[in-house]
């Protein structure tokens, strides 16, 4: 069997979580829990005050499913422990918060935690403390048309995109122009088709890859695009994302 690649990216962590939460609420849920309940170190997410918890010797292997793991022969913790840390820039530690939540979580399941001791990288702090900096420049800055980005970090790309400051400017330019609000790509119109409820509704997708902007970088309305959510669900389903003229491109192909 070739053997199965590391991660290397953010981007690349974030599609192993993606999958995995798919993997725990479907019929693979047993097979997700298990995989947790045998883990020593972990990439943790916050949502609310819900806590979720990812293997790394799952999602440290590139493009993982349930089944590549249960043949790779040569998968090992430490390994992927390794690839994890060179994203973070930091080792996992120990944390008796979220090793509480941990074991909230299997008990949850009806099941314990081992004896080990387990380490935890929290995604969430590396965004807080982003968004804060993020916050404090955008107080700063004199001029509506600029956001600073910060730091690129691909995790940051949907919240970005629901800065309301930076949409609601990029709605009115493009109202301006256009004289109403429809999709970009497929031209769109939730007035049109859902009557006032739908009137000046539509989403906001950055157009530059986050993953290729440098430390500093500053977002204009220039970067965004209004799309329906069909072609915003599109755009980011495949890695690297779509661009705006290739959508155009394929809507165009299959119009025909």
């Amino acid at each position: 069997m070739v053997p199965i690649a590391l991660i290397a990216s953010l981007e690349e962590l974030e599609n192993n979580i993606a999958y995995f939460d798919k993997l725990a609420g479907g019929q693979d849920g047993k097979a997700a829990r298990e995989l947790i309940q045998r883990g020593l170190c972990f990439v943790v997410k916050k949502i609310g005050s819900k806590f979720f918890f990812y293997p790394s010797r799952f999602i440290g292997y590139r493009n993982n499913t349930l089944a590549l793991h249960a043949q790779n022969e040569d998968k090992d913790g430490r390994v992927t422990n390794l690839a994890i840390r060179k994203i973070f820039k930091k080792d996992p530690l120990q944390s008796k918060s979220l090793e509480e939540a941990y074991g909230d979580y299997l008990g949850g399941h009806g099941a314990l935690p081992g004896k080990q001791k387990r380490k935890y990288w929290l995604l969430n702090s590396e965004v807080d403390s982003v968004e804060k900096q993020e916050g404090k420049q955008m107080l700063a800055s004199d001029d509506d048309s600029e956001f600073p980005e910060g730091k690129p970090l691909e995790l940051l790309h949907l919240r970005r995109e629901r800065n309301a400051k930076l949409i609601e400017k990029t709605k009115q330019e493009f109202k301006a122009r256009h004289k109403k609000l429809f999709c970009q790509a497929c031209g769109f119109d939730f007035e049109s088709k859902y009557g006032d409820i739908g009137r000046d509704y539509i989403e906001a997708h950055h157009t530059l890859p986050v993953s290729v902007m440098e430390e500093g970088h500053v977002s204009r309305t220039k970067d965004m695009a209004l799309v329906c959510s069909n072609c915003h669900r599109i755009l980011h389903r495949r890695r690297p994302w779509l661009g705006m003229d290739e959508l155009a491109r394929i809507i165009e192909k299959n119009d025909k």
